[in-house]
């Protein structure tokens, strides 16, 4: 069995300390109220994917030749303008727009069938606002 990740226990135990200190009873797993033994390894199956696509970029983006990266903080997708009720995601989010010219670098963590096409912030310039 492997180990689960700390911040998922700690994430758990949050959530159900305050239940389980309301009852002195032991608890069975209940599937209607919420935290199932599956629920808790998809979590910890997400938290190793998220790891797993992190150190894919890093690796992907050190040998493109940009140094330090940070995931998730310098390094995200050109992003979608937002939509009705969707808000902004990736650079656009952010308030920045993918330099002319640039190209992403595709990072595929294993499992993973296509790559994620991510952008630094070096190729990335800030939106100017709109003259009104």
């Amino acid at each position: 069995m492997s180990q689960m990740n700390p911040a998922v226990i700690e994430a758990l135990a949050a959530l159900l300390g305050p239940m389980l200190a309301k009852s002195g009873k032991s608890r069975k797993s209940r599937s209607d109220k919420g935290f199932t033994k599956s629920l808790v390894q998809e979590a910890q199956t997400t938290d190793e994917r998220k790891a797993a696509l992190d150190a894919a970029t890093v690796l992907a983006f050190s040998k493109a030749g940009f140094g330090t990266v940070t995931p998730r903080v310098d390094v995200l997708t050109y992003g979608k303008p937002a939509m009705g009720d969707k808000p902004a995601t990736g650079w656009i989010a952010k308030g920045r727009k993918v330099k002319t010219g640039q190209k992403a670098v595709k990072v595929k963590a294993p499992g993973m069938h296509s790559g994620i096409p991510l952008f630094h912030v070096s190729q990335t310039s800030e939106i100017e606002p709109a003259a009104q």
